[in-house]
């Protein structure tokens, strides 16, 4: 099913099952031609862009293929600078599609030197790495946002990340600015802002992510969990943490615009989405004045740990000041959405439950639910976005806890 964005046109063709159709004159500029081709994921912003990702077979002109991963992007200002344009006529008037192939992504130009000539373009900045052996491969890959890519050696394993240059300057602060308040963040080892990379080191132990896939004993504490969000609130307001971006946009905020996907996608689940919306704006609305510096994303793969104790916090791109509630409703609503197909369910649910209460009055109750249910909302979108099989019910397993959440 294809989603059919008023504001979109192109969406509902990028997202349906003749896609290829416009992905192919871009692959022919490229000089080859457009084989078999399925859907891989989609990133969706309703209204205002989306972006279909493809695994595809490219066939060159000897004949020879290979398998690619190509983009394609439509927003509502046309295609993105820097891409294939690919523009095809329509009742309602033309549409514009931008395509490209992994690693030239046009808003990160230091992508495709970094994954071809890691040692040549890395070497012209200054950091020395070794030639040979040396493996590089792809941890993240948000297109025209950011991608993490691992560099390894026989002695060192470093993290590369990309981002657009105009972003690099404070992706780079707020590393520095958190690990002079004492979190235990990866150190930047090298960065070139200009370019729009940096490189940190490794955080060896492993994330609470992996031990709870093993069920392993050492879990940290909900009282330790807490102390690491209270930790992260010190830094407060201050100077330096006002001079960053924000965080992420408040979870409140961005419930609706998810709730908004999954009605596209799922039209039987509108009136229940619209629900929920409701409830997200009515909280989002009151001006608790609470702001103050967080994570903004801190579930369970973004924290290390080794005998219980948290030794690492990842993912800090976005950081600054935001809503306090995210970094409580983040952390619990992705344990409850993990125990849905988790075989250790109920410690999931008790570390969650835990959380909860170690904040206690920290947070109104009813405010931390919605904003619990509002994370949970945005996990909804997952199975979708990835175009599993049998999406629809995994989103509505997820819906039926979000509405347990405001009960």
């Amino acid at each position: 099913m294809g989603i059919d964005d008023p504001l979109l046109p192109a969406a509902v063709h990028l997202s349906g099952p003749h896609a290829g159709d416009i992905i192919r004159p871009a692959i022919e500029q490229y000089g080859g031609m457009l084989g078999e081709h399925r859907l891989a994921r989609l990133h969706y912003r309703p209204g205002q862009s989306l972006v279909a990702r493809f695994r595809a077979t490219i066939i060159t002109a000897d004949g020879h293929s290979h398998r690619e991963t190509v983009l394609a992007a439509t927003t509502q200002t046309g295609a993105p600078a820097g891409t294939v344009v690919v523009t095809t006529g329509n009742p309602t008037g033309d549409l514009t599609v931008g395509v490209w192939r992994w690693p030239f992504d046009p808003a990160l130009p230091a992508l495709e030197h970094i994954v071809d000539r890691t040692v040549e373009h890395l070497g012209a900045s200054g950091v020395v790495v070794p030639s040979s052996p040396l493996t590089v491969e792809t941890v993240v890959y948000r297109p025209m946002d950011r991608a993490v890519l691992r560099l390894t050696t026989p002695d060192t394993t470093w993290y590369v990340k990309v981002v657009r240059p105009r972003a690099a300057a404070a992706v780079v602060a707020r590393h520095r600015l958190l690990h002079d308040h004492g979190l235990p963040v990866p150190t930047v080892v090298a960065a070139n802002v200009e370019q729009g990379w940096m490189i940190v080191n490794e955080l060896a132990d492993p994330t609470l992510r992996t031990l709870i896939k093993s069920d392993a004993d050492t879990w940290p504490t909900p009282a330790t969990l807490h102390d690491l969000i209270r930790r992260i609130a010190s830094i407060g307001n201050d100077a330096a943490g006002a001079e960053l971006q924000r965080a992420f946009r408040r979870r409140l905020v961005d419930g609706p615009h998810h709730a908004n996907l999954l009605a596209t996608a799922l039209p039987a689940e509108r009136d229940r989405l619209t629900r929920l919306a409701d409830a997200f704006d009515a909280v989002a609305a009151r001006d608790t004045g609470s702001d103050g510096f967080v994570h903004g994303d801190l579930h369970e793969n973004q924290i290390t740990v080794a005998g219980g104790r948290i030794t690492g916090l990842l993912d800090i791109d976005e950081a600054g000041i935001g809503d306090p509630l995210d970094d409580v409703a983040v952390p619990v609503a992705h344990l409850r959405y993990r125990a849905l197909t988790a075989n250790n369910a109920p410690r999931l649910h008790s570390l969650a439950d835990g959380l909860v209460a170690a904040v206690g009055d920290d947070h109104d109750p009813g405010a931390l639910g919605v904003a619990i249910a509002s994370v949970l909302v945005g996990l909804a979108t997952t199975p979708y976005r990835s175009q599993s099989d049998g999406w629809e019910p995994k989103v509505r397993a997820v819906l039926d806890i979000a509405e347990r959440s405001i009960a």
